[in-house]
């Protein structure tokens, strides 16, 4: 595995720690293809409702390509800043909740404008004796 390594570094000019993730990388996808085609076996076996098999399908990709796996071994220093950024923004959502709550209403009645008069109604107590 040494030599391998080696070689590496001297036909790509890539350091051992690329190389490592690579591998990861590449194994790592291996699996997840694999394991994509086994449960979709399974499915296809089973289910007969090509809708089923469709929503399967999709759920299957967006399951493997969004577990993120591969971006965990490229960016190890990931996870601490959105742990830092996930309890920023608590702990702004609860210091400010009066002000957001208040931005969503004022949304709400821009957007939706559920207080709009109907044009050419009135009310019996203001037409008048």
């Amino acid at each position: 595995m040494r030599g391998l390594t080696r070689w590496f570094e001297n036909a790509f000019g890539l350091n051992a720690g690329i190389h490592e993730n690579i591998l990861e990388s590449l194994l790592l996808i291996a699996v997840l293809v694999l394991a994509r085609i086994a449960v979709l076996g399974i499915i296809w076996r089973r289910f007969p409702d090509v809708r089923v098999r469709y929503t399967w399908r999709k759920t299957t990709t967006y399951v493997a390509v969004g577990l993120g796996l591969v971006g965990r071994i490229w960016f190890a220093g990931v996870s601490s800043v959105a742990t830092f950024l996930g309890l920023l923004s608590a702990g702004l959502a609860i210091a400010l909740k009066d002000l957001v709550a208040n931005l969503a209403g004022w949304a709400f009645i821009v957007w939706r404008r559920p207080f709009r008069s109907v044009t050419g109604s009135r009310s019996p107590s203001t037409r008048g004796t």
